[in-house]
């Protein structure tokens, strides 16, 4: 017996010492819920002293929303339903902030079956459940971010780096029309072929991938491709992250389209202000030898009229010699000259020659004149113009553009000043008459026909249309929807940027508040309205 009481004592000095060094707090809770006995470390947990907790019971301790499945728990255990549970709660500290315990309880029944009492052990995961909550509102503000971002956000996932997620933005610049629709794609769907620098697409994804695969991350520019074929010049941010144990990277694409239209129309604009000026010195150098000359044949025809006044004189002098005899070898000689200087040819063909001459000094002046006013700096405000000499002077400027290839004729209604950027509409005018008379130089080539080219303005209400058509071969239907889009052009290389009617279109929609549209027939030609506000009613 002494033996057994021995080995008992063993026993529980050694359960004791675990009970005390345990790694986790531990209780001996009463029927009643009064702890009998806690260790150290749940005192450390809650921050009280084991004679405070020994006059408390566990429901003064747990936060009031998970008292109703602690008691539920309790319930269970008493009635025999469960021997333990195992959950999450909350318990209060001392000082009143709160721990997240991890607690299991078992239940220790005595000969009758009746509970003695209750053994729960608590693991202090505070610090758990703090990153747990970090990581979710994280998580939440990057999806908010990632939902309400105006660049287009998407994550790859390695091996076949398809796209396994997309913000409301990357489908709207790529247009296409779910989620679901953008994970079936990859990169190689959203680019050309090649790039601009001639590089597969292919291989340059690959290496701009590995290069942030390696380093963390990986910046630069591309040419993407929406899923419409259009194309448009991007920047592209590849970023690693580790995302729920996986290892992704997040495409950030900012469209560059706008950024290069604008820098374009801002070149084009500096590049025009410099041509104006030289055009406007041009026109000036011109028009002083042009007015030299206009003054010197107004004075040779005055003189060559008064001359052939006393050259008729003078032949009726000489039939009157004729006629009193005795000056034969005289009249004779006056014949001769009249005969070398060929008098008649003379007579006939010198007015003409003065006609023609003042004409060409005249079509000079009309022309220094439309240079003159073409290459006036615009106003910074909106001022009252007449849009009607504004397509005279551009028609007169075009003039070497269509001369070969078409006759213009022109209907030009009653247009009242209309409010706007003159210089900026010349701009248009001078774009979409080129652009006529090219559709017709495809039409007619080098064989010496010549096509039409129609402009016709009118009053609509209160707006100021100008139609503008020629009788080129028309615009296939399967590009019409793109020949606004910058960068877009059928010419052949060297001969068209694409910014043309881009340009032409932010000035008349963005800039004016009017309307650019057209209407084309294949074979037949095309025409394109202007429809501007008469008034300041537009964009300034």
């Amino acid at each position: 017996m002494a033996n057994e009481h021995k080995n008992l004592s063993e026993s529980e000095r050694r359960l004791q010492a675990m009970f005390e060094q345990a790694a986790v707090g531990m209780a001996i809770v009463g029927a009643d819920g009064k702890m009998l006995r806690v260790n150290q470390r749940l005192c450390e947990i809650v921050g009280y002293t084991a004679d405070e907790l020994g006059h408390l019971c566990f429901q003064d301790l747990t936060h009031p929303d998970d008292l109703a499945a602690d008691l539920e728990a309790r319930r269970a255990m008493v009635t025999g339903e469960q021997s333990s549970y195992m959950r999450r709660k909350r318990y209060f500290r001392k000082d009143g902030s709160i721990a997240w315990i991890r607690l299991a309880t078992a239940a220790i029944r005595g000969d009758t079956g009746r509970i003695d009492c209750f053994v729960s052990v608590f693991e202090d995961i505070t610090g758990a459940i703090r990153a747990e909550v970090a990581s979710r509102e994280s998580e939440q503000k990057y999806r908010s971010l990632f939902e309400s971002s105006h660049d287009a956000i998407m994550t790859l996932e390695p091996p076949s780096w398809r796209f396994t997620d997309g913000n409301p933005a990357a489908l709207a610049m790529f247009r296409v029309k779910s989620v679901a629709d953008f994970t079936s794609h990859g990169p190689d769907d959203l680019s050309p072929e090649k790039q601009p620098d001639g590089r597969p697409s292919a291989t340059a994804a690959g290496e701009m991938i590995e290069t942030a695969m390696r380093e963390g991350s990986s910046y630069f520019e591309w040419t993407h491709r929406r899923l419409d074929g259009q194309e448009f010049p991007a920047t592209v941010l590849l970023a690693s992250m580790n995302w729920s144990g996986k290892r992704l990277l997040q495409a950030t694409v900012r469209d560059l389209s706008e950024q290069r239209r604008i820098e374009i129309e801002l070149g084009h604009a500096r590049k025009l202000e410099a041509v104006g000026q030289l055009a406007s010195g041009i026109a000036h150098e011109i028009n002083t030898p042009t007015q030299y000359v206009g003054d010197g044949v107004h004075f040779l025809k005055e003189a060559f009229d008064g001359y052939r006044r006393l050259v008729g004189q003078y032949q009726l002098a000489v039939k009157a010699l004729a006629t009193a005899g005795g000056h034969e070898a005289l009249i004779s000689e006056i014949r001769e000259t009249e005969e070398s200087i060929d008098l008649p040819y003379l007579d006939a063909n010198t007015p003409g020659s003065f006609e023609s001459c003042q004409d060409g000094i005249a079509r000079i002046s009309t022309i220094v004149r439309a240079m003159k006013q073409f290459a006036h700096p615009d106003q910074k405000e909106k001022v009252p113009a007449d849009l009607n000499q504004a397509l005279q002077t551009t028609l007169a400027i075009a003039r070497n553009e269509y001369k070969y290839v078409a006759e213009v004729t022109t209907e030009l209604g009653d247009l009242p000043p209309v409010v706007c950027h003159v210089g900026d509409l010349n701009q248009v005018f001078l774009n979409l008459i080129v652009n006529a008379a090219h559709a017709i130089g495809d039409v007619v080539g080098h064989g010496g026909g010549k096509g039409t080219i129609r402009i016709k303005t009118s009053v609509e209400g209160s707006l100021a249309r100008i139609d503008i058509a020629d009788t080129g071969a028309g615009i296939p239907a399967a590009i019409r929807q793109r020949i606004f889009e910058p960068f877009f052009t059928t010419k052949e290389v060297g001969k068209g940027t694409g910014q043309g009617l881009a340009i032409a279109r932010s000035i008349i929609v963005t800039k004016h508040g009017g309307s650019l549209t057209f209407e084309s027939e294949v074979g037949k030609g095309t025409t394109f309205t202007i429809r501007l506000p008469i008034g300041d009613d537009g964009v300034v």
